[in-house]
């Protein structure tokens, strides 16, 4: 089968519903992760008592004593993170409706393809980087005596590794491209 072959046989109306069924399901799974997520997070950041009696029992801290102030500021970077998740999942979203469209190995692909691989280290990244913040913020004594598995997460290298395939992916979809752009 030569590269002409591989690219006619993307078109054929089978393949093309395919696309189309799984690239929706997959819009739609990123909108309710990230609704499901912020949903989560701002319930437990809504319950304050519940959050005082976890980290007291956990850590032996009297968490009813950090001023509202610090609780919510901790809230706030928490929530403001997610911010790089709801722009990963407008990634996705434009990533997806090209490969609806029928665009497969296009520059275009590729590059929306680079673009969410980006796009999700960047989320994964700052992600990490409120943790410490969000707890400085709640309380110094709370930040010694956290583990460090609560700073990097096992999740957050299996992020890292999805990423880093649609990045590969995207160098794939580019080079596939090439005949496309010749002609």
């Amino acid at each position: 089968m030569t590269d002409a072959d591989a690219l006619s046989v993307s078109q054929t109306p089978a393949l093309r519903k395919k696309i189309r069924s799984l690239g929706g399901a997959i819009r739609w799974a990123a909108v309710v992760w990230c609704i499901w997520g912020l949903g989560l997070l701002s319930w437990q950041w809504t319950h304050r008592a519940k959050f005082d009696a976890q980290v007291s029992k956990l850590y032996q801290i009297d968490a009813s004593a950090i001023p509202d102030g610090r609780y919510f500021g901790a809230a706030a970077v928490s929530l403001a993170s997610w911010a790089a998740t709801a722009a990963l999942v407008a990634t996705v979203w434009r990533m997806t409706q090209t490969f609806i469209d029928g665009r497969y190995f296009t520059l275009e692909a590729a590059r929306r393809l680079r673009l969410v691989a980006l796009t999700g280290f960047a989320a994964t990244l700052i992600d990490i980087v409120a943790r410490p913040i969000g707890t400085a913020i709640l309380s110094s004594e709370l930040l010694a005596k956290l583990p460090f598995y609560v700073w990097l997460r096992p999740q957050d290298l299996l992020y890292a590794l999805i990423c880093g395939f649609f990045l590969a992916l995207a160098s794939i979809f580019a080079e596939a491209s090439a005949p496309n752009a010749k002609s």
